[in-house]
């Protein structure tokens, strides 16, 4: 059995998550979970080297649907309402328009989702329940979302169990959601006051951001080419389901072609494939700029319930990272 970090971190995300074996099954390099009808994988990489230091990445994928043809006139608008809705993860799948960009043809593949993190030795001790809240989320959303969105499509679920059939209870875990993380989010944002807004200003170089921070959240700018990327984290936007939290987006300075552009996806494609070195926390989507003026952007959304300190300041750290590797990936011209 591996006793690296990497598993280890593994092996305490599963302890989170009070994981029984007749739910599950182990790998040398994570596991499969049911907590419902859906299969949650978990697995982790082996070591690789990021600035100096040894990183394993874990990539959390919940099956939601099974195969559906990329020309399924439906898809757009069922990937654009997963991809709003994501609290901390994005959806993999392409349709016909984005499998073009990408040089890839017309086919079938499951939709699922998504979601990454980077563990190493000085975030270990934070990171299993951090992302033990965020990873439930993935089922949660499976277990609510699949039968409307299989019926949309006139595709079938992707249900399924430890021994084939899908099992006949949900795991108590599921109900969590309901019973404390909702709950939880009727009470104001537990970011709104704490001081983090105002010290992430204090730390960030005056030279390279342009910042305002209050009680209620932050807003900064970082340079993009000519013009700058915008990153807020805000604790007065609840979520839909969830309540208050602390919702943080990345505008980019450009304009696309209307809210059902392809760039969301191919976005999202390029950091589910290990593209881009930074947790894969959110979602590409779309936000409107104006009267039929879009933008795009990427939000990330963490409940009150996970509130931790510090959690702010890497979300702006990881918006930052997450704009420089789209104008260096992208945009190599601009400076």
């Amino acid at each position: 059995m591996r006793q690296d970090i990497g598993y280890q971190f593994v092996r305490e995300l599963a302890a989170f998550w009070a994981i029984t074996d007749d739910r599950a099954v182990w790998y040398s390099d994570g596991f499969d979970w049911w907590p419902g009808s859906h299969r949650l994988s978990v697995r982790v990489s082996e070591g690789i080297e990021i600035d100096g230091n040894t990183n394993f990445k874990v990539t959390l994928r919940t099956e939601l649907l099974e195969s559906v043809h990329s020309e399924n006139d439906q898809l757009p608008s069922i990937l654009r309402v997963i991809m709003n809705g994501a609290p901390s993860y994005t959806v993999d799948h392409l349709d016909s328009d984005c499998r073009a960009a990408m040089g890839v043809g017309p086919g079938e593949r499951p939709i699922a989702l998504v979601s990454t993190v980077y563990i190493r030795e000085d975030n270990l001790a934070w990171t299993p329940r951090f992302i033990a809240g965020t990873g439930i989320l993935q089922a949660y959303d499976a277990q609510r979302l699949a039968v409307a969105m299989a019926e949309q499509l006139g595709v079938k679920p992707a249900v399924s169990g430890p021994n084939g059939p899908p099992l006949a209870t949900v795991d108590e875990s599921l109900f969590a959601i309901e019973h404390h993380f909702v709950p939880a989010g009727q009470e104001p944002s537990r970011w709104a006051g704490s001081g983090e807004f105002e010290e992430i200003a204090e730390r960030l170089p005056e030279d390279q951001f342009f910042v305002n921070a209050d009680k209620t959240g932050l807003s900064l700018e970082l340079a993009f080419g000519s013009d700058t990327a915008l990153i807020e984290l805000h604790t007065s936007q609840p979520h839909p389901v969830l309540g208050h939290g602390l919702l943080t987006t990345l505008k980019l300075p450009f304009e696309v072609d209307g809210e059902y552009s392809l760039e969301p996806c191919f976005y999202a494609q390029m950091e589910v494939m290990n593209d881009a070195p930074l947790p894969l926390l959110g979602s590409w989507t779309i936000w409107e700029r104006g009267e039929s003026r879009w933008v795009m952007a990427y939000s990330s959304f963490i409940p009150n319930i996970i509130h931790q300190p510090n959690l702010a300041l890497n979300q702006a750290l990881w918006m930052i990272g997450r704009a420089r590797w789209v104008k260096d990936k992208f945009f190599p011209e601009m400076a």
